[in-house]
């Protein structure tokens, strides 16, 4: 596999060219879940928002999400190390260890859940191929397939499979689909349709809550790319084109009532737009656009569970998290997966706002590398300023939006006022966030500026 040691990555190290690792993250960005939540979006069933509402919510949320996703790919290149490490400073060893966990226990949950829907589509295909198979056997095959992946590595993966084929066949894919749709869905009439002001913000929030699920994954990866700006472009411009080709077309098939905002809605709309190419485009998606996902996730799962041990991640902990990633597909229900990772995404995103404020404002991008790996370095084990920012940022953003399993909101909705200002359009992920960093900010400039001055001179 390609290397994973968490120690700094050299320049002669950093195996992703600049058209790579575009490939790579557009790739990534071309998934069915994307076009279930442009659906989602403009379907009567979820948000209903018009056309215009639609044209507006994609880019301000792909730009706002771009710009965190951006910023911690060009601190994962500018320091060679993965998101784990980068934690450690704003948050203390063991706070970057927990937070290694959620992103671990996050991404086997959401490698189950394309696991989940890659075994469907393939069910269907076999289905329409009069060559029905059992669903055991469509999960076996899928992870089997996932973990061909990971066996290759991500260099071969990143360099050859997808830069070469899989890209250039999943581009083609989409544009026939994009093609397709523009030509053939009918939206007279949809211009009547009354607009719901009090989901804009909230529609904006679900982006940019969908493009921070892959902001550690970005770090992991970005410490491999050549340099910062190839960093930055590839994961922000690259990750952002291929998340709003797929966000548009899910949303003009939504507002046409094509399709109603579910993983099913979406397979059944990428079958059934393929009429009688039905199976030779459904296994070129599924071969090209599906299972690259689920092996980023297995690939930021595996690092992550290696800063927890500052080691490395070797072949076998990344074939077990693919291998935990198809128990779970088989055994716990879609509705459960996207439960548990709304919970865990719901932590996260104020741990990366924290992330930034520290790197950015507070330390003014200065770390001490070699301090990162120490127990007992100038960064401590816990950041007192970095949790007591979390607590608050989180505690706010589940009063204004409970998100989680059905039992944990059951719980949040007790409490006066919760999730009131969530109906009312107050995007809960984006006010987390900004309470995180603003708290985090001053505290920090307040209090930690002045104490690392002097842990540099003592260091």
């Amino acid at each position: 596999m390609a290397r994973t040691e968490l120690s700094p990555v050299s320049n002669r190290e950093r195996f992703f060219t600049n058209p790579g690792f575009l490939a790579l993250w557009a790739s990534l960005g071309m998934g069915v879940p994307a076009i279930a939540l442009g659906a989602t979006l403009s379907s009567d069933q979820a948000m209903g928002l018009t056309y215009i509402q639609v044209l507006l919510v994609v880019p301000i949320g792909l730009i706002l999400g771009g710009v965190v996703i951006s910023a911690v790919g060009w601190m994962a290149a500018d320091m060679g190390v993965p998101t784990g490490l980068l934690f450690r400073p704003g948050l203390g060893l063991a706070g970057s260890w927990v937070a290694s966990v959620f992103q671990a226990l996050l991404y086997v949950g959401w490698t189950a859940l394309e696991i989940q829907i890659g075994a469907t589509f393939l069910d269907r295909l076999a289905d329409a191929a009069d060559y029905p198979i059992t669903y055991a056997i469509s999960i076996t095959i899928v992870t089997a397939l996932v973990a061909a992946l990971v066996f290759m590595g991500m260099s071969w993966v990143s360099g050859v499979l997808i830069r070469r084929f899989t890209f250039w066949i999943a581009l083609a894919v989409v544009i026939w689909l994009l093609v397709d749709v523009i030509t053939s869905v009918d939206l007279t009439g949809l211009q009547d349709r009354i607009p719901d002001q009090s989901q804009f913000w909230l529609a904006i929030d679900l982006i940019v809550a969908f493009v921070i699920l892959w902001v550690p994954l970005a770090g992991d990866t970005s410490r491999f790319a050549k340099n910062n700006s190839a960093a930055t472009s590839a994961v922000g411009f690259g990750f952002g084109i291929g998340l709003g080709m797929m966000l548009l077309m899910g949303a003009t098939v939504g507002l046409a009532g094509g399709m109603d905002g579910t993983m099913d809605g979406s397979l059944d709309f990428l079958i059934g737009t393929a009429g009688t190419l039905a199976i030779v485009v459904g296994l070129a998606w599924l071969l090209a656009g599906m299972i690259d996902q689920p092996f980023g996730f297995v690939y930021g799962a595996s690092t992550a569970l290696a800063a927890t041990v500052r080691g490395r991640a070797p072949l076998w902990l990344s074939l077990v998290v693919v291998g935990l990633g198809g128990v779970t597909a088989a055994l716990a229900t879609a509705g459960s997966l996207l439960g548990l990772g709304g919970f865990l995404l719901a932590v996260l995103t104020p741990l990366i706002a924290i992330l930034l404020a520290d790197f950015f404002v507070v330390r003014r991008r200065r770390y001490l590398t070699d301090a990162l790996y120490q127990t007992g370095g100038p960064y401590g084990r816990v950041n007192l300023y970095g949790l007591g920012s979390f607590v608050v940022a989180f505690a706010i953003q589940q009063w204004i939006r409970p998100t989680g399993p059905v039992g944990w909101i059951e719980i949040l909705e007790k409490i006066p006022g919760a999730g009131s200002w969530g109906a009312a359009g107050v995007p809960a992920v984006i006010v987390g966030m900004l309470v995180a960093f603003a708290m985090y900010s001053g505290l920090g400039r307040w209090k930690i500026e002045e104490w690392e001055s002097v842990s540099r001179i003592r260091f």
